[in-house]
């Protein structure tokens, strides 16, 4: 058993709607690390909230925080970065010698003293390399530097855990691993084929913006004229009135909204075809994984993809595309036509796969690469 201070962004599920800067996906990622390392380790947890948030809300997340026995600092609206860094290191010094193994969830300014108190207190240092921007994809020359001494510290930790198999394989160090994620098979185990009735049901659920490829998704759309098909979008970003616009001008268009983890899982279970139209073509999603990919392999549904780094491994479960609104047009259609004949396979074959990735398993492997160092 470690001792073991985790670092990152993590807030309890019920603050996730009142937080319109926090990661669902990546929220749930470090929740189920946390969980899943405290089956054999004691964890504690020291978040840190970086954008600026109001009064009303800080006091809300305040609470929850401190009632799950959580270390937190949290930046208000009218507090300068540095103050807020100040504190944060303070608390970090104090956390870090009660501790065995620190683990940072991605590696941001605000932890760049890791690397040298975990030299000079004997601490082993783990970063999940969880999202990663290269130094010359930066204009901003301050962000530039930071990018540079980001990749540059990597070497420093003890253990690094890629999401993506192509920044393992850009970095190549001795001291690390590919991870892509994890799922809680368990939650699925219920699922069912899901068959056709008098409309086949066509989920993208996350954050809508450019990265995530969501206007890609809407351009699409247009390119599709069946009638008995249902776009069901979810999440929050730069696009919701747009597709507000477009629900009012397209009646197969049904956008929910946030929505809770509850509701997400319980659409999975009712939907036929599962889309992560991710903009490959932009740089920030290079060194990046979609984490819901394995949530929807175990769902059994027919998943369509833009092509991501490692898709090699899923090229026989998920239906591929390139990043153009045509292309996955062209496929989604390709699955509309042939889903009767296709949807059993997908969901024995997905489930299957997605086993591999259950976090138990997954979590045994960074379990391990400790007990070498």
């Amino acid at each position: 058993m470690n001792k073991i201070l985790f670092c990152g962004s993590y807030i309890p599920e019920e603050l996730i709607e009142h937080y319109k800067y926090s990661s669902q996906a990546g929220n749930n990622f470090q929740k189920e690390v946390i969980k899943n390392l405290a089956r054999k380790n004691e964890i504690q947890i020291l978040t840190y909230i970086g954008y600026p948030i109001e009064p009303e809300t800080i006091q809300k997340m305040s609470s929850a925080l401190e009632k799950k026995g959580i270390l937190y600092i949290i930046r208000s609206a009218s507090s300068f970065r540095i103050y807020s860094f100040l504190k944060y290191i303070l608390l970090l010094c104090k956390a870090i010698n009660n501790n065995q193994v620190i683990l940072l969830y991605n590696y941001y300014y605000i932890n760049f003293m890791v690397p040298y108190l975990s030299r000079i207190t004997g601490v082993k240092s783990v970063l999940i390399v969880a999202d990663h921007t290269e130094p010359e994809e930066y204009s901003n020359p301050v962000r530039k530097f930071l990018a540079k001494k980001i990749s540059h510290d990597f070497e420093k930790f003890d253990l690094l855990v890629f999401l993506s198999e192509k920044l393992y394989n850009r970095y190549k160090y001795k001291n690390s691993i590919v991870m892509e994620g994890g799922i809680d098979f368990e939650l699925y185990r219920d699922f069912q084929p899901q068959r056709v009735g008098n409309k086949i049901r066509i989920l993208y659920s996350g954050t809508l913006n450019t990265v995530t490829g969501i206007n890609i998704l809407l351009d699409s759309i247009k390119g599709i004229k069946e009638s008995n098909v249902e776009f069901i979008i979810t999440g929050r970003g730069e696009y919701e009135s747009q597709i507000v616009d477009m629900q009012k001008q397209d009646v197969r268009i049904n956008y929910l909204g946030f929505i809770s983890q509850k509701d997400y899982m319980d659409l999975l279970g009712n939907v036929h075809i599962l889309v992560n139209p991710r903009n490959m073509e932009l740089p920030q999603n290079d060194n990046n994984f979609p984490s819901k990919i394995l949530e929807y392999l175990a769902s059994g549904r027919i998943v369509i993809s833009t092509r991501f780094p490692g898709y090699e491994k899923f090229i026989e479960n998920i239906y591929f595309c390139d990043s153009m609104s045509s292309d996955l047009a062209n496929q989604m259609k390709n699955v509309i036509d042939n889903y009767n004949i296709i949807y059993n396979k997908s969901f024995t074959d997905n489930r299957e796969l997605a086993k591999n990735f259950d976090w138990k398993i997954q979590i045994k492997k960074i379990e391990e690469e400790l007990l070498k160092i």
